[in-house]
């Protein structure tokens, strides 16, 4: 039995579970990139968009993955 990887085929499965990883990783790099930009606001800022430094994290996951 060979990997898919190392003959160079892939089934479609395979293509469908690489673009699910490959969104998972783009959705990570977003929210690691929104909870850097909303971590350099100050509090008043962070306030005047209705939030405070406790939601960062979960606002910069909301982003990413939508819920």
């Amino acid at each position: 039995m060979s990997l898919p990887a190392l003959s160079g085929r892939f089934e479609i499965g395979d293509k469908m579970i690489l673009t699910k990883i490959f969104a998972y990783l783009r959705a990570l790099r977003i929210q690691y990139q929104t909870q850097n930009a909303l971590a350099r606001l100050d509090h008043r800022e962070l306030a005047d968009i209705g939030l405070n430094r406790d939601q960062i994290d979960d606002v910069a996951h909301r982003v990413a993955f939508g819920h």
